[in-house]
């Protein structure tokens, strides 16, 4: 295949991909190319089985024209959910489907990047026939996408200062996209079947550490040095304790899955009468599920945490004007014990003509949330660039 000829089909994936599908008439029109030209080139995509045919759209009457898609099954990518205690690994295709799934523990005495390149191993191993054309890895903790670099992590030993993205690269010799695990639980919230509008919102994660992704015009922000939305790391008290990242008083310190159990178990500590006094190895679960029974100690902790998360939401919809905020994480499974208090201070503490426009709502991705949207980073990052179609694929080792 000529250079010419390669660049024609490139651009072909790219706009039609872009457009969520084109007819051959659309394409001829949109990239000024004679239509047996186009014909031509796309009738040999869909015999390398770049993109598919679907069903006829309606039209104004004669033959009806045939709608050109990207084939998801065409390709693969493994998505990687690096937290804290355990690796969520996923293979998916282009719709996020998922064709394998492994979670595996993390061992302390291991170093966790000598962990991931055994595991990518193991599962490359397994699926050599699959065409796996890129690795998608949101890490906990500080991440600079443009450069693929773990700047560090509050919570996690090893990913200080590592240039994951090239350490992955030169492993397996394939396209990785590493970036901040909230971003990518944001990136898969905006794909076709989530709750969250796919042009503009607030993807907010609460877990062991909090972040955000924010969607403008169908678009992840980034910011010029490949980091954004550390809104985990705004300050929410003057008096605060001190955080991983240096500051006091930042809202993680707060509100975090980590910190809501550091504070009941201090409240504990000192007295206060609690439900889960006495108890060993207090987890969130256990608080989230005595708030609910209406345990005093928790319900307010929950409910402080959940505030200071509201006053963050407020400001954030100040600036952006955004009127959709999709809450995410572990802290989600507490339904209104977090969604309650978070709507009533963004009402109180954003103009009121955004709070009244604005809809808070539980995200609907589960635990595989992360690992999918960061094979789906990947994939879509290759599809953009145009790289997708000449890249190779991993193959196991025979």
């Amino acid at each position: 295949m000529n250079k010419i000829s390669a660049v024609i089909k490139k651009n072909m994936l790219q706009e039609i991909k872009l457009n969520n599908g084109f007819t051959r008439n659309e394409i001829s029109a949109h990239m000024h190319l004679r239509f047996p030209t186009v014909a031509k080139f796309t009738q040999a995509l869909v015999n390398e089985g770049w993109i598919i045919e679907s069903d006829a759209q309606d039209s104004s009457g004669g033959r009806k024209p045939r709608v050109l898609q990207i084939n998801p099954k065409v390709v693969s990518g493994i998505g990687i959910d690096l937290g804290i205690n355990s690796i969520r690994l996923v293979l998916c295709d282009l719709s996020g489907e998922i064709s394998f799934r492994q979670e595996y523990k993390i061992k302390g005495s291991v170093p966790v990047v000598n962990q991931l390149k055994a595991i990518i191993k193991e599962v490359t191993g397994k699926f050599r026939k699959i065409a796996i054309k890129c690795i998608g890895i949101g890490s906990n903790g500080f991440v600079n996408y443009l450069s693929g670099r773990s700047i560090y992590s509050t919570h996690m030993a090893g990913l200080d200062d590592i240039p994951l993205k090239d350490i992955i690269e030169k492993e397996f010799g394939i396209y990785t996209a590493v970036d901040d695990i909230s971003r990518v639980f944001a990136f898969a919230e905006s794909q076709p079947g989530a709750r969250a509008p796919k042009t503009d919102f607030v993807y907010i994660f609460l877990d062991s550490g909090i972040g955000c992704g924010i969607f403008l015009d169908g678009k992840l922000l980034r910011g010029d040095i490949g980091v954004s939305g550390e809104i985990g790391h705004i300050k929410v008290s003057d008096n605060g304790i001190r955080c991983g990242c240096g500051n006091t008083g930042c809202l993680e310190t707060y509100a975090s899955t980590i910190s809501i159990v550091r504070q009941v178990k201090e409240a504990i500590a000192q007295g206060v009468h609690c439900s889960l006094s006495g108890k060993s190895g207090i987890s969130i679960d256990d608080i989230i599920k005595a708030a609910r029974e209406g345990d005093k100690l928790a319900l307010s902790v929950m409910t402080e945490a959940a505030e200071h998360v509201g006053k963050v939401c407020a400001n954030v919809l100040n600036i952006f004007g955004i009127k959709s905020i999709v809450i995410g994480g572990k802290l989600k499974e507490a339904g209104e014990l977090v969604l309650g208090p978070v709507r009533r201070i963004v009402k109180e503490q954003s103009l009121g003509l955004l709070a009244n426009e604005t809809e808070i709502k539980a995200s609907s991705l589960n635990d595989d949330g992360g690992a999918v949207g960061a094979g789906l980073l990947a994939l879509n990052s290759l599809f953009d660039s145009g790289e997708i179609y000449k890249i190779k694929s991993i193959r196991g080792e025979k």
